[in-house]
């Protein structure tokens, strides 16, 4: 299933990826991109057990530090990185 925003206007969509492509080219394009992770972010989601009986997966719940990170990236790799504890 895809799902797509209620809100969306493919109209305008289509003359903003004009508007960008005609006056920009791709050395010109910064994008940012927000990762994070804690203690918790590795954990496992699903598992394996006998028929009929949960799988257990036995974990400390705390969270721990979190981690923010910050890339710009470029066409050329990354332009700056920023690493914050919290988040962001």
């Amino acid at each position: 299933m895809k799902r797509v925003a209620a809100e969306r206007e493919d109209e305008y969509r289509s003359d903003w990826l004009h508007n960008i492509t005609a006056n920009y080219s791709a050395d010109q394009l910064v994008f940012l991109d927000e990762s994070s992770k804690d203690d918790r972010t590795i954990l496992r989601r699903y598992g394996w057990a006998l028929r009929g009986q949960a799988p257990v997966d036995v974990v400390s719940l705390n969270r721990g530090i979190r981690c923010s990170i910050l890339p710009a990236l470029t066409v050329d790799g990354y332009m700056a990185v920023r690493a914050v504890e919290g988040s962001i």
